[in-house]
């Protein structure tokens, strides 16, 4: 169960370094969004398998 999560999380993770280097911390929003919706998804999936 671990490792498709794990794959879709890699796979949404880009390989690039941030724009300003200097900046200590930068928000990706659309990654935050992606895996956000991963998450829920599985959440959701998980709950109905339970609830059967």
């Amino acid at each position: 169960m671990g490792k498709p999560i794990l794959l879709l999380i890699s796979v949404s993770h880009p390989l690039t370094e941030p724009v300003d280097k200097d900046a200590r911390f930068t928000y990706d929003y659309y990654r935050l969004r992606v895996v956000g919706l991963i998450v829920a998804a599985v959440l959701c999936v998980i709950g109905v398998i339970i609830l059967l």
